[in-house]
Formats: C-alpha cells, structure tokens, sequence
C-alpha cells in the first residue's frame, strides 16, 4: 500500500470500529477514543479521521457514526489548517454536521477546535445539505424551548 493510502485505509477501519460500536449498543465515541487516544498527537492523525469522515459519507453512514468521527477530529490537537476546506466540503454534503454541532456544543469536555465546526456550519449554511439537516435539531431545541416555561413571552401582542 501507498503511503498515500494508509489514511484513508485506517480511516474506513475508524468506520468499521464505529458501525461495530454501534451495532453492538456500545459507546461510539469511547470505542473511537480507546483507539485514538493512544495515536492523537501523532501527525497523521488528522488525516486518517479526514479518511474515516470521507469513507463514512461515501458509505452512506448514519450521522451516529460520522458524527462521533467528526467530533473526535475537532477534538485534535494542532490541526492542519489546510485541511479545512475538505473538512467543510465532507461536512456540507452530510447530516452529520448538525448532530455533531449539538453534540459538541452540549458537551461539558472542550473540543480544542470547535471553531472548526462551527464555522463549517456558517459557510455551508445556504447549502440545501445544511438546511435539510439544520430543521430537526432547531425544530427540537425551539420545542424544548417552548414547553419549558422559563422563557420570557415579552410584551403582549394585541389584536385591533
């Protein structure tokens, strides 16, 4: 194998190692962190979970999947900045972007590169990928919002 290729190689066994979490009922993102914790400072590291992200869209995965990859990416150390541009592009075409935008963002651990995604989320954010997958969570959050009766109703509205 190339060298080119291992990324993209351990990237899809990323994948393997997450649909089988996934399967069995386990905790996906324990099951990725068991295998990247020990590798994470490595430099390469960033460009296998580019791999596992881009195998698990081209696999058509479940946002449960991808997402735990996504998040584990931004969670990195001294990302590549040049990487950026893919990592969008993976993003803009799937649902996972938002589950792993809610999931980060409720989070009490820091992920050391949450701009990343955000940021992803701004510039995909008149995309029909980002549209379709923003409604659920923000359909969601304002449902929560609505039933919890802590929210101030402001000033009453009259009908004339």
């Amino acid at each position: 194998m190339k060298d080119e290729g291992l990324p993209l190689a351990l990237g899809l066994s990323l994948v393997n190692s997450a649909r089988t979490a996934h399967r069995q009922g386990n905790n996906v993102d324990a099951a990725l962190s068991n295998i990247l914790d020990p590798i994470a400072a490595l430099d390469r590291t960033g460009d296998v979970l580019i791999g596992a992200i881009l195998g698990g869209v081209l696999e058509k995965a479940p946002a449960e999947l991808i997402a735990p990859l996504v998040r584990s990416f931004i969670a990195l150390q001294n990302l590549d900045a040049s990487r950026y541009d893919e990592f969008q592009a993976l993003l803009s075409i799937t649902r996972s972007i938002s589950v792993a935008l809610e999931d980060s963002a409720l989070t009490e651990n820091v992920s050391s590169n949450l701009s990343w995604l955000i940021q992803a989320v701004d510039d995909t954010r008149d995309t029909p990928a980002c549209a379709i997958a923003s409604k659920p969570p923000f359909a969601a959050a304002l449902h929560v919002f609505a039933r919890s009766g802590t929210h101030d109703d402001g000033p009453a509205i009259r009908n004339t």
